[in-house]
């Protein structure tokens, strides 16, 4: 998993880990929220879906907003909500297969986990005779990662209690950044030894824990994506820009914006995967109107408007060359 996870590619994850930080937030600090939402989300951005994928970035900005805004007891307190929330997301949609060691299920975890983030590069380390799970992650900004890498530590310690029945917590932690004072905070009554400014995060596992046979658990909604799906970089540009489309048509130069790259950047990976960004977000956008068209009963020329058409001529001129049909001769046919 490990070399697949090199290769170059656009990072997401599905919106619905979002939501828990976003659902979070508007109940407990509304105003970081609202601080949050004017400076990182469009106009009328809205997260509704979890087959959504959004860019993982939005999350680390908000933790850095977050460390400027919250206190440490209530920094704490959010990070220990959203491990525990997106763990029981995270087990709605993966399957794990009973009878496995606590070895063999973390494996077979974050393989299948990968198709939730594109960003869990995780791994087992083997040093010195003893095992470590552990994150690589390239370490940016001290500020956003410091709660990061306290919410991984907090989030692996939920897994393995959920998976082997135990109350287990790590005895020795490493860490990228100084996150010494959140660990700290959440475990003042438990004994270990941390290790900050580490190269990589991650949490030792003694074999006797490695050898525990796991826990079965139910299921209600499994994941069956597949590598090339989420990984070409056709369907991750889709996916990035599919939230966006609220404020209209955006154009290469937002587009590399939101993905974090210079516009010549992303030409050239579009280049070499012999693509053409206008065609790429005329599929996206011309899917996106087929859904409205057949699903609400709107306007056609509200749904031209939506999708950055100002006349409907032009509108219903794209989307035939596109579609081969009117827009209302699709929706006929496809409402019979």
């Amino acid at each position: 998993m490990t070399d697949f996870l090199t290769q170059d590619f656009i990072q997401l994850a599905k919106s619905k880990y979002l939501l828990t930080y976003l659902d979070y937030l508007k109940q407990h600090h509304p105003d970081v929220l609202h601080l949050w939402q004017q400076s990182e989300l469009p106009d009328e951005f809205t997260l509704q879906s979890s087959d959504l994928f959004v860019l993982p970035n939005l999350v680390d900005r908000l933790s850095a907003l977050l460390e400027q805004h919250l206190n440490l007891d209530q920094q704490v307190a959010y990070i220990r909500y959203c491990a525990r929330t997106n763990l029981q997301k995270a087990f709605e949609s993966i399957e794990l297969t009973s009878g496995y060691t606590l070895k063999e299920q973390l494996k077979d975890y974050l393989d299948r986990a990968i198709f939730e983030s594109t960003t869990l590069n995780h791994r087992f380390l083997h040093q010195l005779g003893n095992t470590w799970l552990v994150r690589d992650k390239p370490f940016k900004d001290e500020s956003w990662l410091r709660m990061s890498d306290a919410y991984m530590v907090e989030f692996w310690t939920l897994l393995i209690q959920k998976l082997t029945g135990t109350y287990w917590y790590p005895k020795k932690i490493w860490v990228q950044s100084d996150a010494s004072r959140y660990i700290q905070k959440m475990w003042a009554d438990r004994s270990f030894e941390l290790y900050a400014h580490r190269e990589i995060t991650g949490i030792e596992l003694p074999e006797a824990l490695l050898g525990l046979k796991t826990q079965t658990m139910p299921v209600r909604g499994v994941s069956h994506q597949t590598k090339p799906e989420l990984f070409n970089l056709k369907t991750t540009l889709q996916l990035s820009l599919k939230p966006y489309l609220i404020n209209g048509r955006p154009s290469i130069d937002t587009a590399a914006n939101i993905l974090g790259f210079h516009p010549r950047q992303l030409q050239r990976k579009l280049h070499k995967e012999n693509l053409k960004y206008t065609r790429v977000l005329d599929e996206l956008i011309f899917d996106n109107v087929k859904k409205e068209l057949v699903e609400t009963e709107d306007e056609i020329a509200d749904i031209a408007f939506r999708h950055g058409y100002r006349l409907q001529t032009h509108f219903t001129r794209a989307f035939k060359k596109h579609c081969k049909l009117t827009p209302s001769e699709f929706r006929n046919q496809q409402k019979g």
